[in-house]
């Protein structure tokens, strides 16, 4: 057995675009009600999803992995090209794309020979909508007008 329980080699499958994550053992609910704008987004991400999503970006060359599907777009790369464009060997990037397609934060296509991963940046706007749900509640300003953190309709962010 592995220390998450799970038989050695069995692996969490990704789960599909907009599924909602399992809260796990232990996880949180939420204290209070969220923006009401981004509650369906959020209501796709549990905090342990948002946990494992904040834990996979929190590697640099995961990070740069992400950063350079983001760049890539709808149109995706493929493992090679993501290898020669971040100079990682494959072994290496092959290890940080499972990490994030575990995530949710990336998606794997096979496109005949070749497999494509893209990023699944719903994943990211439900994760950054989790992180922004609560936004100027303590502050009573009226949180329908704050837009993400740094928005100028909001003298809080």
């Amino acid at each position: 057995m592995s220390p998450t329980g799970r038989p050695k080699g069995e692996y969490r499958k990704a789960q599909p675009e907009g599924a909602p994550v399992s809260a796990g053992r232990g996880a949180l609910q939420q204290a209070s009600a969220p923006v009401p704008e981004r509650a369906a987004a959020v209501a796709a991400l549990d905090e342990a999803g948002a946990v494992a999503a904040l834990a996979a970006l929190a590697q640099g060359a995961r990070l740069r992995i992400y950063r350079a599907l983001v760049g890539a777009g709808a149109q995706g790369l493929t493992p090679g090209a993501l290898a020669a464009t971040l100079d990682v060997p494959a072994s290496t990037l092959s290890f940080h794309l499972k990490e994030l397609t575990h995530a949710g934060l990336v998606s794997q296509e096979r496109e005949g020979r070749h497999l494509i991963y893209r990023p699944r940046l719903g994943r990211m706007d439900a994760l950054m909508a989790y992180l922004t749900a609560h936004c100027c509640q303590a502050s009573g300003t009226d949180p329908t007008v704050c837009g993400l953190p740094g928005s100028s309709s909001c003298p809080q962010c």
